[in-house]
């Protein structure tokens, strides 16, 4: 949370510190959805060693506001994406009853570089750097009764790199599409109590009191993002 405040500060107090007739200045927010895919991963647990986890391509919702000076743009992001797991395999054993899904909230700080090119549409990069909560969440999955068996969250500070294309439809509206991939700076790391409690045979811990698991987060994300514009300049009259 910090490195977002911070970073969106900072980035704001850089554009508003220039001379208003000296720059190009707009201002903006828009709304975000699309798709997010989790590519299939390894988990690595003290409750049966390692195990695999595959999941169903997902989605991102998510709102953004910033401000255009020249051909940068400095904002701030907000971003939630879901995707439901498939398939679990617990050592080498397929876990058919279980089911759930990852989630995040992703609190970003992004600078994007819009290319000065005479196109219909207009070509940009950027990077962002944040705050990434993670969502971990598996349930039993019986005809009658659906337990949580699994939940915890972990906060990691994250980056993302941006390339995308905009239209504007005019100097206040715009469609913009981006490929965002997303990523945590840090190992993800889960705890929870076990429902059915500590199992000890012979002196040995067969079934531990508490569950941990390790896990990444890498995403990929396609966004279409619709971006209002006020007090932007009119475009000067040609020569």
């Amino acid at each position: 949370m910090n490195r977002f405040l911070a970073g969106t500060a900072f980035a704001a107090a850089t554009v508003l510190g220039i001379d208003g007739a000296e720059a190009q200045i707009s201002y903006y927010v828009g709304g975000q959805g699309g798709l997010t895919i989790l590519p299939d991963q390894t988990d690595t647990s003290n409750y049966g060693g390692n195990y695999h986890v595959e999941y169903d391509p997902g989605f991102n919702v998510g709102v953004r506001g910033g401000i255009q000076w020249w051909d940068f743009r400095f904002e701030g992001e907000y971003s939630y994406t879901e995707d439901d797991n498939r398939h679990f395999v617990m050592g080498g054993v397929p876990a058919t009853k279980l089911k759930g899904n990852r989630h995040s909230h992703a609190l970003m700080s992004n600078v994007l570089y819009d290319f000065p090119v005479n196109w219909p549409v207009t070509p940009h990069i950027g990077f962002g750097v944040g705050e990434l909560e993670v969502v971990d969440r598996v349930n039993t999955n019986t005809p009658n009764q659906v337990t949580n068996h699994l939940l915890d969250f972990d906060w990691v500070p994250a980056a993302q790199a941006i390339a995308g294309l905009r239209y504007d439809y005019n100097r206040f509206v715009s469609l913009e599409l981006d490929y965002r991939f997303l990523t945590p700076l840090e190992g993800l790391r889960f705890h929870t109590a076990d429902p059915l409690g500590e199992a000890i045979v012979a002196g040995n811990i067969v079934r531990p009191k508490y569950i941990g698991w390790q896990t990444g987060y890498d995403t990929q994300n396609i966004v279409l993002s619709v971006v209002f514009r006020c007090c932007a300049a009119a475009p000067a009259p040609p020569p």
